[in-house]
């Protein structure tokens, strides 16, 4: 009904908004799959909880950044501990960036030394140039009986300030129908035409109030300061109450409209404008606050490679999140223990070339094999993932091993503990291993064991990626055990080439993640080995 009365308003019929150029009405890009919206969390980062480089840290609060001699060195948490890193990313969002930033001494001089915060980089722009997209609504009452999904449609327009070539400024959509007290909708309903304005002039700011990452930043959005932001929200609202009175939406609109509401007549500019005073909301769309560009004085905070800014002493990167990029195929000083690594579950049909039970098996073995052959006195010895010597990333393959056991079997991390915490290998790390591969080869030979959900960390996966995961983990850090303890690190053909299908894929995306470490160049004539092994980092 929306997209109809739309239309007959005068909006074009757009079939895709996201084809450049489109503006006009038509259904609302939406990234969901069965009724659930894709996340970064479920699109991006699932897909990489296997990674040995990678530990999400939940409950686990930034204070500030470590700054040693102009470069980020690590994250200090709240509770004191330094998580320490190669490289830091901070990303925690257009509020609380600036504010970390603010109490690790980055930031306006003038604004930290007051708050006995020693000044590491005087950068005025942190913090500054906030943007966000107010919204207000004008809310009708639904008629008895309307139903069905909610935010399906969506109108870009031109305001009559945006250039005519220029993208769109304002977005409308239809909201609801929500179930308000009968106060609010005497038809027990209400539904909104909601606008946005996209393309606001107005500029806020965030700043800390203390040194104490407890005590929340001021935050001051803006809504509206400019004159021509609230001058297009006018526009908008009288657009979206013309919608809202044209067939067939106004036969779903029964009784008097509840707001900016009747009283207010469409040539009553002033009164619309502080009925949208009163009411403007946020869409939920900060950002600007540490601002890229070539000119810390015009408020740039990072340049063109998200760098800090060389005012800084040269504080060469602005960071958080914990975790070394594999450079080298370094893991994270917090390691993930209950999964292994490297597998685009999307593409795992196709990348297997033989059963993925028996791939992971052979792998298993593989490794096993190795781990026989360590001497006595090489357990302690470095691998090539600098934070394990040969008894931790033991550890760490038993560690996995076991977990597999546990959550291919149905069982949950919550019901598992800290049961398979630290130190599994006792005195005998090769019979640990071998116990815990028994395990985990086992459980994915079960029938029907590849088809079931397996609760992991990342959210519910067929057995069959899980024990991808598992295969690659096994397979490159028994190569690892193999390099480090001086024996034999030939690898099955098979299980390279199943292996180098799976990742083959996604190295791009792996490197720009800074998962991968640059491909080692190598000879024309190299072995399919060394080859493969080249596209991790490693050289061999």
């Amino acid at each position: 009904a929306f997209i109809e009365a739309a239309c007959a308003y005068g909006l074009a019929y757009v079939a895709d908004h996201n084809r450049p150029g489109a503006v006009g009405v038509g259904p609302m890009p939406r990234n969901a799959r069965a009724g659930v919206r894709m996340s970064t969390a479920l699109t991006y980062l699932a897909a990489a909880r296997g990674r040995p480089n990678l530990t999400v840290r939940g409950g686990a609060m930034a204070d500030r950044i470590e700054v040693r001699g102009g470069n980020a060195t690590g994250v200090r948490l709240t509770d004191g501990e330094v998580v320490t890193a190669g490289r830091v990313v901070l990303a925690a969002g257009a509020y609380a960036s600036p504010a970390i930033l603010q109490r690790s001494g980055i930031g306006a001089a003038g604004r930290l030394r007051p708050l006995g915060i020693a000044v590491v980089a005087d950068l005025p722009g942190v913090g500054n140039n906030l943007a966000d997209h107010p919204l207000v609504a004008v809310d009708l009452p639904a008629r008895a009986g309307t139903a069905g999904p909610r935010f399906q449609t969506m109108a870009t327009m031109r305001s009559r300030l945006a250039p005519a070539d220029g993208p769109p400024d304002l977005h409308l959509f239809a909201a609801g129908p929500f179930d308000p007290s009968q106060d609010a909708s005497p038809a027990g309903a209400v539904f909104g035409l909601v606008t946005g304005l996209v393309l606001p002039y107005s500029r806020g700011w965030v700043r800390i109030r203390s040194a104490d990452p407890a005590d929340p930043p001021r935050i001051d959005v803006a809504h509206l300061r400019h004159p021509d932001d609230m001058s297009r929200m006018i526009e908008a609202t009288l657009i979206a109450r013309a919608i809202s009175r044209t067939a067939p939406l106004n036969g779903l609109i029964e009784g008097p409209e509840l707001a900016p509401g009747p009283a207010i007549a469409d040539g009553d500019t002033s009164a619309i404008a502080a009925s949208i005073a009163a009411r403007v909301d946020t869409y939920h769309h900060p950002a600007g606050t540490c601002r890229m560009g070539p000119d810390p004085d015009g408020g740039a905070v990072v340049d063109a490679r998200a760098g800090a800014r060389h005012r800084a002493p040269a504080c060469r990167r602005r960071v958080h999140h914990a975790g070394h990029p594999l450079r080298q195929h370094q893991p994270a000083r917090h390691h993930d223990r209950r999964t292994g690594c490297l597998l685009d579950r999307r593409r795992k049909a196709r990348a297997m070339t033989a059963d993925i039970a028996e791939l992971h098996a052979r792998a298993l073995d593989a490794t096993g094999r190795i781990a026989d052959g360590v001497a006595a006195d090489r357990w302690h010895a470095a691998t090539p993932c600098a934070d394990w010597d040969a008894r931790a990333l033991v550890n760490h393959l038993v560690a996995g091993n076991l977990w597999a056991a546990e959550l291919a079997a149905g069982g949950t991390i919550e019901g598992t503990g800290t049961r398979l915490d630290g130190d599994l290998l006792g005195d005998d790390p090769a019979a640990a291993y071998a116990a815990s591969a028994s395990a985990a080869a086992a459980v994915f030979r079960r029938p029907g064991a590849l088809d079931a959900p397996c609760a992991v960390s990342y959210g519910p996966v067929p057995g069959s990626v899980y024990a991808g995961h598992r295969f690659l983990d096994v397979l490159v850090h028994g190569w690892d055990l193999a390099v480090a303890t001086g024996q034999d690190y030939a690898l099955d053909p098979e299980l390279t080439e199943a292996c180098q299908q799976i990742i083959e894929p996604q190295l791009d995306a792996f490197r720009s993640a800074g998962a991968l470490a640059p491909q080692v160049a190598v000879p024309a004539d190299a072995s399919a080995q060394t080859r493969f092994l080249a596209k991790l980092g490693r050289t061999g």
